[in-house]
């Protein structure tokens, strides 16, 4: 009889100790896991990809276009020449971002803000993409162009607004595509659109655990802009670039053909012909400062 009770207790125990083991896996399988690092940082080379920074985190960036590398060894290959663009960014949230940047070409100012409503997971809630939206107004203070100087002070803010869409498909490799809407508040001629819409494409892929390639590409489509910028047709933009992270710096070295890094004029003023010396050397410089402690 005692024997009995014995078994019984035993097999009580293991079918307790099974069923917990069987819970702690549902659990476990249930969890969702949340796909990180994307790209090495908040821009591709030009543009902004889909990361936004962590709450708490500074970012102090530095960028400089070089000028043509076409232009021979009297200019050093385009190195005597630079326009510059320094910002500071700041992650309110996780997926809540804003910044300040100051471009030397043309002394504009901007402003943005970017949020993250969507981001690729695995497991318990399976997303097969992340999106970001970002918002961006800027202000032009240098000189303005336009027919009989009639203008205001809204003639000199421009806005852009994306949607990037971008996807982690392996440890390597992560693509990304982003409409985007430039509005100017004033343009040349009446044939010139306000509302000027842009294709952004770009891509990562990943050579060692810290260092990458990257290619970025922005088609204009046509039939927008009827003016002409400097004597020229604006032009599509692209780069191709080498990423270092070192975990608090980000290094970006590209080959381009634009040379303004405000938003409405990269992606619609470009006038630089990539094979009629058009070529510019360019990077960035990403310095990460952890401003709040934050724990999960």
């Amino acid at each position: 009889m005692a024997l009995t009770k014995l078994k019984i207790k035993t097999l009580l125990f293991l079918l307790f100790f099974a069923g917990q083991n069987l819970i702690m896996c549902q659990n476990f399988d249930e969890e969702t896991d949340y796909i990180t690092n994307t790209f090495f940082c908040t821009r591709l080379a030009n543009t902004h990809t889909i990361e936004t920074l962590d709450k708490g985190v500074l970012d102090v960036r530095l960028g400089h276009r070089m000028g043509r590398i076409q232009s021979g060894i009297e200019n050093l290959f385009g190195l005597n020449q630079a326009s510059s663009q320094f910002g500071v960014e700041y992650g309110i949230t996780p997926v809540l971002m804003i910044g300040l940047n100051t471009n030397s070409l043309n002394n504009v100012y901007s402003g943005f803000v970017k949020y993250k409503i969507l981001r690729q997971s695995t497991g318990k809630k399976e997303i097969p993409f992340s999106i970001s939206l970002l918002s961006n107004i800027e202000i032009k203070t240098g000189a303005l162009n336009y027919p009989n100087n009639q203008f205001y002070f809204s003639s000199r803010l421009n806005y852009t607004q994306q949607c990037i869409i971008a996807r982690k498909f392996s440890d390597k490799f992560s693509f990304q595509i982003s409409p985007v809407l430039v509005h100017k508040n004033m343009v040349k001629t009446r044939e010139d659109h306000n509302n000027i819409f842009i294709l952004n494409l770009g891509s990562r892929y990943k050579i060692k655990r810290k260092i990458a390639t990257t290619i970025e590409y922005n088609y204009l489509l046509p039939n927008q802009i009827y003016s002409d910028i400097n004597g020229m047709k604006p032009l599509n933009s692209i780069s191709i670039g080498l990423d270092l992270f070192t975990g608090k710096h980000t290094f970006q070295f590209f080959i381009t053909n634009v040379v303004a890094m405000n938003e409405s004029a990269l992606f619609t003023e470009n006038t630089e012909q990539i094979f009629q010396k058009g070529l510019h050397f360019g990077f960035n410089i990403s310095r990460l400062f952890n401003i709040v402690n934050y724990y999960e």
